[in-house]
């Protein structure tokens, strides 16, 4: 098969698993919500649990995004075997931004968190713990989770890039990619998981000028 069209049928595959959103689907049949109508309209696991206080529900919704992009790295690596190293990076991104930029609920969606923790438990362990312990730390100082969220994200990308190959290759999971592949994916990913967060940013932006001219 052609590389193009191999790559357009990834990026597709990807692209539809990772549009199947759980949470507007749970949360519309146990709780009658339509989950961009609540709160923040985000599709969720953070605002799924504020419209439902469903913890049960809300962890799987977790667990389900999670294996969805797990299913996807290993039908990738099942199919498309010898393209198998740029597939699993299209695949990945194309996860994230169906995830978040859902087709079929007019491009709203999630923040692509769960899918990423998915991939990063499918193919290596590293980023997830950075992310993880970059996360913990912030938001001890930060006090926000959407702040705690970009702050991990850009971190993750700094330290994977400054990371001995060796010991990225130390927490390989089943499904290992090469450590620059890795890089370039979990940079990608940790980009788009940054600009899912544009209009928190904008708004927190807004909130530290309005403090300042108050100080003014």
């Amino acid at each position: 098969m052609d590389l193009t069209l191999t790559y357009l049928l990834i990026f597709a595959m990807a692209y539809l698993l990772g549009s199947i959103s759980f949470s507007y689907i749970f949360i519309k049949k146990f709780h009658k919500k339509d989950l961009r109508n609540e709160g923040s309209g985000n599709l969720g696991m953070l605002n799924s649990y504020e419209a439902s206080k469903d913890k049960v529900l809300t962890f799987a919704i977790l667990m389900l995004d999670m294996t969805k992009a797990i299913y996807c790295i290993a039908l990738v690596n099942l199919l498309f075997y010898e393209s198998y190293l740029i597939g699993t990076i299209i695949a990945g991104i194309g996860i994230i931004l169906g995830h978040n930029w859902n087709i079929f609920l007019r491009f709203r969606g999630g923040r692509g968190l769960a899918p990423a923790a998915g991939i990063s438990f499918v193919v290596n362990f590293y980023p997830l713990i950075i992310w993880l312990a970059s996360w913990a730390i912030s938001k001890a100082f930060t006090k926000d989770i959407h702040i705690s969220n970009c702050i991990s994200s850009i971190l993750t990308i700094a330290i994977l890039w400054i990371s001995p190959s060796d010991l990225i290759f130390s927490f390989d999971s089943w499904e290992n990619i090469t450590p620059d592949a890795l890089r370039i994916l979990f940079t990608a990913i940790n980009i788009l998981i940054i600009l899912s967060h544009y209009k928190v940013l904008i708004e927190y932006k807004d909130a530290i000028l309005r403090r300042s001219n108050a100080n003014d």
